[in-house]
């Protein structure tokens, strides 16, 4: 997103603004991009979900659900397996091992 708030709790005008202002700054720039969002702070709501549908997004990524080891009924709501920036190396090596 644009400014990285939670964007389920934004008004629905906020949240459209948020979610097609990097598009439109690719577009503009004449630089490839993929249509793909991680949700900041993992947040995202069935509206949420339908808006960035409706901006051109094909798949986001929340902050929970583990790995995904089958195909994902909800493109705009994909699990991920969540590390923190200070996490020790060797600790998400053995997060990434033993899901």
């Amino acid at each position: 997103s644009a400014n990285h708030p939670a964007l389920d709790r934004l008004s629905p005008a906020a949240l459209r603004r948020e979610l097609l202002e990097p598009i439109a700054w690719f577009e503009t720039q004449g630089l490839p991009f993929d249509r793909i969002l991680a949700y900041p702070y993992g947040f995202s709501s069935a509206l949420v979900e339908a808006e960035a549908g409706k901006a051109g997004y094909e798949s986001a990524w929340l902050t929970e659900g583990g790995w995904s080891r089958s195909p994902v009924d909800r493109p705009l709501a994909r699990p991920r397996l969540s590390v923190r920036a200070d996490t020790a190396f060797r600790a998400t090596v053995l997060q990434i091992a033993y899901p």
